[in-house]
């Protein structure tokens, strides 16, 4: 008996899977209990607590500001403003909502898989929920893990396509507007759609295909987003975009190291993939696995294109690499005496998909680390947040701080998470001699509106980063406090604050 057959007697007779459903509910409710309850991301922190800036009426360029575009922040906005709405921690709905994401994903993927030609069946739809609400880990709910989810239904109906299963007008108008979502999360993100239609027309030869409901809609939509950037948020394009390419070359890693990370994080999905291959018999390869395939090709080629080593930037080429090697271990005809390496290969996919979840679990009880950090500068802000309730920190990274503020519902003081210019105006000597100007020019401004927004907002405890190696100064040793008492008035403001013991690497300024 394969994998197949021993799960055809879930199927309900009205085609809808109730069980396979039910164990999806309860294995989304298990990833949401497990990120309240371990350290939220800080990327997700961030765009959280400065969500609620636009909620107020800010606009994203001027009184928020990132390298990255505004789409996410406007998503982020709906948990943002229903956490202000039911008076729950914004990390806490935020879990929910990209549960909630992830589910709705789910169930639309089981209707287009179920209606399709290629192999279907309710282990292969609990697989792919599986390995899509455990394998992120700590980045549960980071950008890349989105556009999986708001994509993934996508990519399903990439597949019908091919098989010539039709799809309903109004399905594909759905499916469309997800996954511009997703896709315009990122620029780079774009390769993906492309990838997939390059392989609908190679797979049908039918080049009117590529006019069909999602894909307009997708067109539309992504459209739509882009004159909402310049309408609503001009700033962006004017000021933000220039300087991040003046100073945020400072986070790339080298090409050794970027491939390096891609290649240790796609290796077992490839190894897996290759264990269905060769253990099956195929008239040919599912044009499923064919559409995750390219998908995850398309998605690890995003993230070298970013140039860094973040193991959460390559999400989606993994993540859809990992669904490619599933379809593979769980569809076609088993080749003779090749069930217990299938079986072997199916349980190494899983194990691999649930590492980073599992690992999660066993740091929520190392009060030394992630855990520990977080917990204890939360503690801090909540009793020393001042009448602003406001805090803020001079970091290159927002980890441990955000997730931080974020949980002890503290506001940060500035428009940014770091200042992520400043490492360039120290290494300027590694740029262009016809840029370093702009660069320190760029970098001295964004610490001075730092400064602005700590005198106005008073933040009752500045948080300085004093690790030996710190992100985007490379080997450099850098210290805050000595730089700004020698390049601007922060000797001033400081007297109004007092040293307690340190948390980690980051020294602690409380007001007062």
């Amino acid at each position: 008996m394969t994998i197949s057959d021993a799960a055809r007697g879930y199927r309900a007779a009205e085609g809808y899977d109730v069980p396979v459903m039910a164990v999806i509910a309860a294995l989304a409710t298990f990833a949401a209990l497990l990120h309240v309850f371990t350290p939220f991301n800080h990327d997700e922190a961030w765009v959280l607590e400065s969500a609620g800036r636009l909620l107020e009426g800010g606009r994203f360029g001027s009184d928020v500001i990132d390298v990255n575009p505004p789409l996410v922040w406007w998503i982020g906005a709906m948990p943002a403003w229903v956490a202000r709405q039911i008076g729950m921690r914004a990390d806490v709905v935020a879990t929910a909502f990209t549960t909630l994401m992830a589910v709705f994903s789910f169930f639309a993927v089981d209707r287009l898989i179920d209606k399709s030609l290629a192999p279907h069946n309710p282990v292969l739809l609990l697989t792919i929920a599986l390995l899509v609400l455990f394998t992120p880990g700590y980045d549960f709910g980071q950008r890349e893990h989105w556009a999986v989810l708001l994509t993934l239904p996508y990519v399903a109906a990439c597949s019908l396509r091919i098989d010539e299963v039709k799809l309903s007008t109004i399905g594909g108008i759905g499916v469309g507007i997800a996954a511009a979502l997703g896709f315009c999360l990122k620029p780079y993100f774009l390769l993906i759609p492309v990838a997939l239609e390059i392989l609908v027309l190679l797979r049908t030869r039918r080049p009117f295909l590529c006019f069909r409901p999602e894909t307009i809609t997708v067109a539309l939509t992504g459209l739509a987003y882009a004159v909402l950037i310049v309408v609503l948020a001009p700033d962006y394009l004017k000021r933000v975009v220039p300087n991040a390419m003046l100073g945020y070359w400072t986070y790339s890693g080298s090409l050794v190291r970027v491939l390096h990370a891609a290649v240790l994080l796609v290796i077992p999905s490839v190894a897996a993939a290759a264990i269905g291959r060769s253990t099956s018999n195929f008239t040919r390869t599912p044009a499923l696995a064919q559409c995750f395939a390219v998908a995850g090709l398309a998605g690890l080629a995003a993230a070298l294109m970013q140039m860094k080593a973040w193991p959460y930037h390559f999400l989606l080429g993994v993540l859809f690499l990992e669904l490619y090697a599933a379809v593979l271990l769980l569809a076609g005809t088993p080749r003779g005496g090749a069930d217990k390496i299938r079986y072997a290969g199916f349980a190494f996919l899983i194990a691999v998909g649930v590492l980073n979840s599992a690992t999660e679990i066993i740091h929520r009880f190392d009060d030394r680390g992630t855990e520990g950090r977080v917990a204890e500068l939360a503690a801090v802000f909540r009793a020393n947040a001042g009448p602003n309730k406001a805090v803020f920190g001079f970091i290159t990274s927002p980890r441990d701080v955000l997730p931080a503020a974020v949980a002890s519902q503290t506001k940060w003081a500035a428009p940014f998470c770091c200042v992520y210019l400043l490492p360039a105006a120290l290494r300027a000597d590694e740029a262009p001699a016809t840029k370093r100007d702009a660069i320190r020019d760029a970098a001295r401004e964004q610490v001075e509106t730092a400064l602005a927004a700590i005198r106005a907002e008073q933040p009752g405890v500045i948080v300085v980063d004093a690790a030996d190696r710190m992100l985007a100064f490379g080997d450099r040793k850098f210290d805050y406090i000595g730089w700004l008492e020698a390049h601007t008035d922060f000797a001033d403001i400081l007297r109004h604050y007092h040293e307690i013991d340190p948390i980690g690497s980051f020294r602690v300024f409380v007001r007062g």
